[in-house]
C-alpha cells in the first residue's frame, strides 16, 4: 500500500481507498451480499505504507483472521524516530485504548487493551534512531502510540509527535509479512521501503553527503550548477534538499560559489516558499548561506 491513501471507505473517502482500488483490478473475490468484496485481514494507517493481506474468499479470511488473532502472523515494520531510545532491544508493553479528549486519537490507558510492540535499534545518527518493529498485538495506531509514550515519536507523525518540516508524512512502512496458509504452506512477504524513506535514510543515516563532498574535492570542481524545481505548493523535496546541501559544502569548503538556475513558471513563490524552506532546511543542519542575491533569471549564492 502507498502512502497517502486509505485501506476501507469511511465518512471523506468513498471512491478512493485500497479497497475501491482492488474491486476495479477484476480479481475474483466471493461476493457478500451479491456484490465482490476484497476480504481485509488488517489495516494500515493512511500515511503508513506498506504490506497488507487480502484474502479472496471468506473461508482464507477465516482462517487468516483466527492465526492472527493467536499471533501467528509476525508483521515487521520499519520506523525513523526522534532521539535514541536507551535500550537498543525491548518490548514496549502497555495497554491502549481510545482517547477520552480526542477521540480520533488512541493513548495509554490502564483500561485498555493489552498491547505489545518489540524494537529493535538498527542504526543512530543525528539524534534519530532507525528502528525494526515487531508487533506482537494489533491495536489501532499501536506502534504510533508506543514509540510515543516512550518519548520517541516517528518522525513525520503529525498527531502522536510534531510537524516535521523534513517528512510529509510518518516514515512507518510494514516491510515484512510471515505466517502459514491454510495449507500449512510458509509464506514470506516483504516490500522495499517508499522512496521518501529511502531518500531520508540515505542521507541522514548513510553519509552520503560526505561521499559527495570527496566526489567533488576528487573533481577539483570549482563551480556548480543544479537545477532547481519546488512542488508547486513551494514544500520541499527532500532530494532539492539534499542538492543545496551537497552544493553549499562544495562551496564553502573551495571558497567559491555555485549558481542554482531557477526554473519555476511563478517567481514569486520560489522566492517566498522555495528558497526561505530551502534556507530553514540547511540550518536544521547547522549550516547557513552567508548571502543570497536574487536576480531575475537565477540565485548565485556566495559562501
Amino acid at each position: 500500500k502507498p502512502s497517502g491513501i486509505v485501506v476501507h471507505p469511511s465518512k471523506g473517502h468513498q471512491n478512493d481507498t485500497i479497497i475501491n482500488a482492488l474491486i476495479g483490478m477484476k480479481i475474483k473475490f466471493e461476493p457478500y451480499l451479491g456484490k465482490p468484496k476484497p476480504w481485509l485481514v488488517h489495516r494500515l494507517d493512511k500515511d503508513t505504507s506498506g504490506l497488507l493481506i487480502i484474502a479472496k474468499n471468506e473461508s482464507t479470511y477465516n482462517y487468516l483472521t483466527k492465526i492472527q488473532k493467536d499471533r501467528m502472523i509476525k508483521k515487521q515494520y520499519m520506523a525513523i524516530v526522534q532521539g535514541i531510545p536507551n535500550s537498543p532491544k525491548a518490548i514496549i508493553d502497555a495497554p491502549i485504548g481510545r482517547n477520552k479528549l480526542n477521540r480520533k486519537k488512541m493513548s495509554i490507558k490502564k483500561d485498555g487493551r493489552y498491547a505489545l510492540t518489540e524494537y529493535e535499534i538498527l542504526k543512530s545518527k543525528n539524534n534519530m534512531s532507525l528502528l525494526n518493529i515487531t508487533l506482537l498485538t494489533g491495536r489501532t495506531h499501536q506502534i504510533r502510540v508506543h514509540l510515543n509514550a516512550i518519548g520517541h515519536p516517528i518522525i513525520g507523525d503529525n498527531v502522536y509527535g510534531k510537524k516535521s518540516k523534513y517528512a510529509n508524512r510518518q516514515m512507518l512502512h510494514a516491510y515484512k509479512l510471515n505466517f502459514k496458509d491454510n495449507k500449512k504452506n510458509n509464506i514470506t512477504v516483504q516490500s522495499e521501503l517508499e522512496k521518501d524513506m529511502k531518500e531520508f535514510i540515505e542521507f541522514y543515516f548513510n553519509n552520503w553527503y560526505k561521499l559527495i563532498l570527496q566526489t567533488y574535492k576528487l573533481l577539483n570542481m570549482k563551480e556548480v550548477r543544479v537545477r532547481y524545481a519546488p512542488s508547486p505548493t513551494g514544500d520541499p523535496h527532500i532530494g532539492n534538499i539534499r542538492s543545496a546541501i551537497f552544493n553549499w559544502l562544495f562551496a564553502k569548503n573551495n571558497n567559491g560559489k555555485f549558481l542554482v538556475r531557477i526554473e519555476d513558471t511563478d517567481q514569486a513563490r520560489l522566492v517566498e516558499n522555495g528558497i526561505q524552506k530551502q534556507k530553514d532546511s540547511l540550518k536544521w543542519f547547522g549550516l547557513d548561506w552567508d548571502e543570497i542575491y536574487i536576480q531575475s533569471e537565477r540565485l548565485e549564492i556566495y559562501s
